[in-house]
């Protein structure tokens, strides 16, 4: 997942990219330049501040994440609160996104999104990603 927020016009200046280890919350995070596990939560609530101007959010899923089954399973996870910090910072007002299944992927300063599809499903369309984010899979 990549969050891009604070545009300025030509670019995003606060970029972050972190890997939800298994596309699952409860195994933790890891960041590019942390490389550690972390809890989901502190990561994701960080993230959620950083949005509150807008931004854009970049969810892309590997190989074995490529039915809109198993998006929905990893976006609509709950916490401990019961609550699905995915789902809600997927969804924040204000926030472009965009979710794909690729092998890997590029992304510029400026938001765009280079994937490595081979063989893989590519960027989901907005009536998928809706579908996904409501949980009408």
């Amino acid at each position: 997942m990549a969050v891009l927020s604070k545009w300025n016009g030509k670019w995003y200046e606060q970029r972050t990219l972190l890997h939800i280890t298994g596309g699952c919350l409860f195994y933790g995070i890891s960041s590019v330049g942390d490389r550690r596990p972390d809890l989901a939560s502190r990561w994701l609530a960080k993230l959620k501040s950083e949005l509150v101007d807008g931004g854009k959010i970049i969810f892309v899923g590997g190989i074995d994440c490529a039915s809109d089954m198993a998006f929905s399973l990893s976006i609509h996870q709950t916490d401990d609160e019961e609550r699905k910090p995915l789902q809600e910072l997927l969804t924040l007002p204000g926030t472009e996104i965009m979710m794909a299944v690729a092998l890997g992927l590029t992304i510029h300063p400026n938001g765009e999104v280079a994937l490595d599809v081979a063989g893989s499903r590519g960027e989901l369309n907005q009536q998928e990603c809706s579908s996904i984010l409501r949980d009408e899979v």
